[in-house]
């Protein structure tokens, strides 16, 4: 973890009470205070200061719909269509293909009739 050498907080009672400064003091961090009658300074406080929790809500929200499945070679799977290849009346996936290898980086490998390919697991279901 990279600890910042100073930070811009404007003085209002949370940033300016003694717990806040000797936290500061603790981790070697300079506190820079700015007025409170200076808006561009406030502006890029506020933006800070929503920078992290924006992080953290967004991490938060965005595998909330994603089914965890874990797969073993030999599984049997859907291969999801993509949206851009798929016309309205085709099918949102090809037919079923079996697993033969399972790679760390979040891909497999499927069998295709005589040829392999490798494919993100996040395209495929299971059947």
């Amino acid at each position: 973890m990279v600890l910042p050498i100073h930070t811009t907080t404007t003085s209002c009672p949370r940033f300016a009470g003694d717990e806040y400064l000797e936290l500061l003091r603790s981790y070697g961090i300079k506190p820079k205070p700015i007025t409170v009658k200076n808006p561009q300074a406030n502006a890029i406080c506020e933006r800070v200061y929503l920078g992290p929790f924006n992080i953290i809500r967004c991490n938060e929200n965005r595998n909330d719909k994603r089914i965890e499945h874990f797969y073993n070679p030999g599984d049997h799977v859907m291969l999801r269509v993509p949206k851009a290849l798929r016309p309205k009346p085709k099918a949102v996936a090809y037919r079923p293909y079996t697993i033969r290898q399972v790679h760390d980086n979040g891909m497999a490998t499927i069998e295709k009739g005589t040829t392999t390919q490798q494919v993100s697991i996040h395209r495929t279901f299971p059947c």
